[in-house]
């Protein structure tokens, strides 16, 4: 199984592409056409999601770790009646989600549940460059972060 992670200003229809224009790149169509399974999950409180109370509820290594535990799942349990537990899991991640996913196996190391990485959109830093995610723990309460962090 392919688990799909895009990248922070899309949503899980980053790889399945609905525009019409676009008709013929969807990704989990040319994947699924091919007899491998996708599974494309949206970030915690990115676009469609569901809303914390609090944006620093959610937090990087959090969503890294609930995707470790995606994966971990999806190798132990059926996630479908009828489709059985699935033996490899290889994390695809786009831009902000491929930085997860290398995070996430950098972190767990030899615990990592995913067989293997696909990344791609990866953004370069300069070390005297502050990554985005660190600075913007959410896409949506900037008024609550600042107010947290004491930031008017």
């Amino acid at each position: 199984l392919q688990l799909l992670v895009h990248g922070i200003t899309y949503t899980s229809q980053y790889w399945l592409s609905p525009v019409e224009e676009f008709r013929n790149y969807s990704y989990v169509a040319f994947s699924c056409d091919r007899g491998l399974s996708t599974l494309a999950i949206n970030w915690p409180d990115v676009r469609l999601s569901s809303q914390p109370v609090n944006a620093l509820d959610v937090q990087f290594p959090t969503t890294v770790a609930a995707r470790s535990q995606i994966a971990r799942h999806l190798k132990k349990s059926s996630i479908l009646p009828g489709v059985s537990p699935f033996r490899k899991i290889i994390g695809m991640g786009h831009s902000a989600g491929s930085v997860l996913l290398n995070f996430g196996t950098i972190v767990e190391d030899t615990h990592s549940p995913f067989n293997g990485l696909i990344l791609t959109g990866l953004l370069s830093l300069g070390p005297n460059t502050l990554p985005l995610l660190l600075i913007v723990p959410s896409m949506r309460d900037v008024a609550g972060v600042s107010s947290t962090l004491g930031i008017s």
